[in-house]
């Protein structure tokens, strides 16, 4: 009977040789699995600040990601690229599982859920800054990848700017001596 495990020795070399537009793939599938995971996270954000200039902020994040979804989907269809429903799934346990961190109080949200969740916000931004200016970069070698990632990165600046502005509130509040 032939190990079940045969096969896995060979796993790395798959990677190895997936061509440049595999890998391209590969990197919009993670980044779709994180927009799934940071869209729920923005939602519950905002959510919990409703009423506040932070959900306020949170609203128009929260469309902005679907807008930018929707541009990210449309790439993949241009080029082919099949969602992986694994990596959604996975990134979305993953954000799940996240709300079940000890924030300093037995229950509901506090202070320190709204320092580490706008923390997650920022890191989120961060990423998708970089995917806007890696495929503003790719696109100047391959017309599918189209235009327009420039002006998107640009607007992560402007909504990285505004959470760390929130940040900074968000911190004196945790932390402000009692």
């Amino acid at each position: 009977m032939r190990s079940p495990f045969a096969d896995v020795g060979r796993l790395p070399q798959l990677v190895v040789h997936a061509s440049a537009t595999q890998r391209l793939g590969i990197y919009l599938n993670d980044h779709r699995a994180g927009s799934a995971a940071g869209l729920a996270l923005a939602r519950r954000c905002r959510d919990e600040n409703a009423g506040t200039a932070l959900g306020g902020d949170l609203a128009s994040l929260v469309g902005d990601i679907e807008q930018e979804r929707a541009a990210v989907d449309e790439l993949c269809g241009r080029l082919g690229v099949l969602a992986n429903p694994f990596k959604q799934a996975l990134a979305r346990v993953g954000e799940i599982g996240g709300r079940g961190k000890l924030n300093g109080q037995a229950v509901g949200y506090s202070p320190l859920s709204r320092v580490l969740e706008v923390e997650l916000l920022m890191a989120a931004v961060t990423a998708k800054q970089r995917l806007w200016v890696t495929l503003d970069h790719l696109a100047v070698a391959d017309d599918r990848i189209g235009d327009g990632w420039e002006a998107l990165a640009a607007r992560a600046d402007e909504q990285l700017a505004v959470l760390q502005r929130h940040h900074r509130a968000a911190l004196a509040e945790a932390f402000a001596r009692a």
